[in-house]
């Protein structure tokens, strides 16, 4: 399922979904829910208001989901060229997991799992599995990273400078705020040399950051630069 739009937008409201149950399991304690979403320009969810809700009979008011969402597997699916800053970047297909624990007292006799995509973004496969036997632990588990690794977006670019012996650039990012995070760069995304900034505070949720190498690298920074982040082990 595809959430089209003829231009490119970041974090744009793609639409609305809901998998819905009318005859779920007799006295259902646990809700597991997952989906293979693919990414646009960054998102996959619609931020801050389109991740998984679940809705209890008929209710418009939508529970979180009782751990956080754990992000199952992740792939690469090629790049697109980013709209706000003409760079190159990496394109991924996510599988999220949303579990929701339901109280003893709680009777259900449908329910809804409603989340909104941005545009461009695609849904590739879902899963709906539940239970009458609350599972108090988390069913589903990382399978590569310890965490969803967190969202950047350049806001600002820099220009890069030659001090003659070594280049810098300083750009500001958006991304989840409070956090320490590692940012990686590289003026060549299918390389295994990327260069790392580490334990960068992204503060209120908009940080500047500034990068350097050895040696002239204004020309290939001035062209294109690519980014990756991922949370600070020491913070």
């Amino acid at each position: 399922m595809y959430f089209g739009n003829f231009k490119q937008y970041t974090n744009a409201l793609g639409g609305t979904l809901a998998v819905t149950n009318s005859s779920p399991v007799a006295g259902v304690k646990t809700i597991v829910f997952q989906i293979q979403i693919g990414e646009a320009i960054g998102h996959d969810f619609y931020y801050p208001t389109g991740y998984p809700i679940l809705k209890i009979n008929n209710s418009t008011n939508g529970i979180s989901a009782t751990f956080d969402p754990v992000l199952v597997d992740r792939y690469q699916n090629g790049t697109i060229v980013s709209p706000e800053t003409g760079q190159e970047e990496p394109v991924y297909v996510n599988t999220w997991a949303y579990q929701w624990n339901l109280e003893n007292t709680t009777s259900v006799s449908s329910f809804a799992i409603e989340f909104s995509a941005v545009t461009h973004a695609q849904i590739y496969a879902m899963q709906l599995d539940q239970s009458s036997v609350l599972q108090t632990s988390q069913l589903l588990s990382q399978s590569s990273e310890p965490s969803p690794p967190p969202q950047i977006r350049l806001l600002s670019v820099g220009t890069p400078q030659f001090d003659g012996l070594n280049t810098s650039m300083t750009h500001t990012f958006s991304g989840p705020s409070s956090k320490t995070i590692d940012v990686e760069y590289s003026g060549i995304l299918a390389t295994s040399g990327w260069s790392s900034k580490t334990n960068v505070s992204t503060g209120d949720g908009a940080f500047t950051t500034t990068f350097s190498a050895s040696g002239d690298q204004c020309a290939a920074w001035a062209q294109r630069m690519f980014f990756r982040a991922k949370y600070s082990q020491n913070p």
